[in-house]
């Protein structure tokens, strides 16, 4: 009988340890992904926009910021500008930002090509905006930025396709400045 009860408060012991040690894996695995999940945004975080509105488009500029120490590649930037009274979406595409950098780009000694044929200089565009700036981060993940939102992978992407197709392409520009800023992170 004593045989009985010790091989019963043995299974008991056994069972509840497995459940502690099954609970235990089980918040392990979620605060490993929790951390892989932070590790990713990281370096995506890291990558900013802003418009700096002068008051005159000859005098307004996009800035493009990565503060990581990763590249980030693959950078296609939506505008949003009116020409002649009408809508287009331009897209500055394959640009890169290296690690610790700040690119500035001036509308207005820049030119597009809009499909419907025509060939503007943006100087005489009657308005812009940025739509999102879409982006690849250093581990391959596509991310959609915008003014309030950091959206990665499949969320990102629908939000990039929501955008829709662009109108017009922005011409490689050599009117661009780029400056080192600080601080600078540690990588994604």
């Amino acid at each position: 009988m004593i045989g009985v009860v010790a091989g019963v408060g043995s299974l008991v012991f056994t069972g509840i340890a497995t459940y502690y040690g099954a609970v235990t894996a089980q918040q392990q695995l979620a605060q490993a992904r929790e951390d892989s999940e932070q590790q990713q945004r990281n370096q995506a975080s890291r990558m900013a926009f802003w418009e700096e509105d002068a008051g005159r488009l000859e005098d307004e500029a996009l800035h493009l910021v990565n503060r990581s120490a990763d590249p980030v590649t693959n950078i296609d930037v939506r505008l949003a500008v009116t020409y002649l009274g009408k809508e287009y979406q331009i897209s500055a595409r394959d640009i890169n930002v290296p690690p610790c950098m700040e690119v500035v780009y001036r509308p207005a000694k820049m030119t597009a090509w809009l499909d419907d044929g025509q060939l503007v200089n943006l100087s005489r565009m009657t308005g812009w905006s940025t739509l999102l700036v879409a982006f690849t981060d250093s581990a391959g993940v596509d991310w959609a930025r915008g003014t309030t939102f950091l959206l990665g992978g499949v969320e990102g992407k629908n939000v990039y396709e929501k955008v829709g197709k662009p109108t017009g392409s922005l011409l490689p520009s050599e009117t661009t400045t780029t400056k080192p800023v600080e601080p600078c992170g540690t990588g994604s």
